[in-house]
């Protein structure tokens, strides 16, 4: 009976579980962040490139 007391009384388990998922959310929102941001970037670099390309061929 003890046994079952305690093992029902430990919340190691469920404190890993939540931390886990706190680890998914975070790590989803950093991807998905830095999806945005580079996305970003990639056409203002895309876009300083043309510029510079019609410069030089004039």
């Amino acid at each position: 009976m003890q046994v079952l007391k305690r093992y029902l009384a430990d919340q190691s388990a469920a404190t890993a579980i939540e931390y886990a998922l706190i680890a998914v959310l975070v790590s989803t929102a950093l991807i998905g962040s830095i999806r945005l941001v580079s996305n970003s970037v990639t056409n203002t670099w895309n876009t300083v490139s043309t510029t510079v390309d019609e410069q030089l061929s004039k």
